[in-house]
């Protein structure tokens, strides 16, 4: 049974402790660039356990090709961290002072904000210092030239061009039917023969595990569930089908895992000396990565709401403005002078436009729904002010919203964009 269904089986602690005797090695780019992601003491002991192994690793073209296509940018990355800290703590400051401006009853919002404000600055000369100090790497790229020295005639041949013809093509096939890996690549935002790169490396790890006749064990810090059999955000292995396809195609065993069971195991299998610390450091950078994109939208919807903001008190400095008004289901609450009052609702649409896009009818949707349920009775009318992060967007999702039906009438969508950081109006659907 386990020979027929070896995907399904986790390898005995006998097996396992052969694989890693005996094995190869092989690296995705995600690895090495996660090494970009670690202290100085992390990457050494990384770096340690590698040299360890030199003779036993290897890294596909494609993952070693995507290395260098992406290195730049994620240096860039660990830069501008630094720089999102000092915004998000700016604007926390100026949220603050903005919505405590007019005093609060029991104490003195100028001595909290000036507080704020000095220990801000001590942050910021705090970051400035540390950054002073870490090495300029766009300039001049040590860990690159260790890498290199490392892998330096342990790197996968290139395909032909044909070869990778006859491969994009099979891909779409295995996009259709779901079969891992590289199907969750197929999205808008892959560019051209991106979405195929999984498939490219899984093709020549495959090619390389039939000329070497040894277990393949494959360190990937991809996360997506093309690569890991994962039920109820529990990671329990790599997906099945993988071992069995290059069981069949290649007659090795095979096995996956992330940077910090690398190390882990690496301690335990074959007795290196490995830094409990460094497993934990990269076990949070794996977290991290995972949380990044979450994060990196809440951090933007803040900016976004901020940016409106400021758009309607210069549009008309005369109104008053009601901010975070809890339970209200509106983030703003605009009065005129006359005593008309329109509740305000911000939604930031992060994603590109889309045929047929979801998104924009659910928006809408969820403030008729509002509308029909929770509007407060004192309320005029309502102005949902719909972001877009640009121009074109802001364009065809206007489109978008003449195919949407049943808008209220005490309902006005104004659509914008983020230039950088300011918002700016587009256009105002009513129906």
């Amino acid at each position: 049974m386990r020979d027929l269904f070896p995907g399904y089986y986790r390898p005995t602690q006998e097996q396992f402790q052969q694989m890693w005797r005996e094995c190869i090695f092989v690296f995705d780019a995600n690895v090495l660039l996660n090494i970009y992601r670690y202290s100085s003491d992390t990457r050494d002991e990384l770096f340690d356990v590698l040299e360890h192994l030199k003779d036993r690793i290897w890294i596909p073209h494609q993952a070693m090709l995507e290395y260098h296509e992406n290195r730049e940018e994620v240096i860039s990355q660990q830069y501008a961290i630094s720089k999102d800290i000092e915004i998000a703590l700016t604007n926390a400051s100026d949220t603050i002072e903005a919505k405590y401006k007019r005093g609060h009853p029991f104490t003195d919002t100028e001595i909290i904000a000036d507080a704020i404000k000095e220990a801000i600055e001590k942050i910021k000369a705090s970051i400035a210092q540390a950054e002073s100090k870490y090495p300029n790497l766009l300039q001049n790229d040590y860990l690159l030239e260790r890498l290199t020295n490392l892998f330096n005639d342990r790197i996968g041949n290139e395909y032909s061009p044909k070869r990778l013809e006859e491969i994009y093509k099979e891909f779409e096939q295995r996009f259709r039917l779901q079969i891992p890996p590289g199907y969750r690549d197929k999205n808008p935002k892959k560019e051209g023969f991106k979405k195929y790169g999984d498939g490219v490396l899984w093709f020549q790890v495959i090619d390389y595990a039939k000329s070497k006749k040894k277990t393949i064990i494959l360190i990937t810090d991809d996360q997506k569930d093309d690569w890991w059999r994962i039920e109820k955000g529990e990671t329990l292995g790599p997906r099945p089908e993988l071992a069995t396809e290059i069981g069949s195609k290649a007659k090795v065993s095979f096995y996956m895992y992330n940077s910090s069971q690398f190390l882990k195991y690496a301690k335990e299998f074959l007795g290196l000396k490995v830094k409990q610390e460094a497993i934990e450091e990269i076990k949070e950078v794996e977290i991290n990565q995972r949380k990044y994109v979450g994060s990196r939208l809440a951090r933007r919807g803040f900016q976004v709401e901020n940016a409106v903001l400021e758009w309607l008190r210069q549009v008309d400095p005369d109104v008053q403005l009601n901010e975070n008004l809890f339970g209200s289901g509106v983030d703003f609450i605009l009065l005129q002078p006359d005593g008309t009052k329109t509740g305000i609702r911000v939604k930031y649409k992060s994603s590109s436009f889309r045929p047929a896009d979801v998104n924009v009818r659910r928006i809408i949707e969820s403030i008729i729904a509002f509308l029909n349920h929770r509007m407060r009775a004192d309320d005029n009318n309502i102005l949902l002010i719909l972001v877009c992060e640009n121009m074109e967007d802001a364009a065809q999702t206007l489109v978008m919203l003449r195919e949407v039906t049943d808008i209220p009438p005490t309902l006005t969508i104004k659509v914008g964009f983020m230039d950088q950081n300011n918002f700016r109006s587009f256009g105002t659907f009513l129906e």
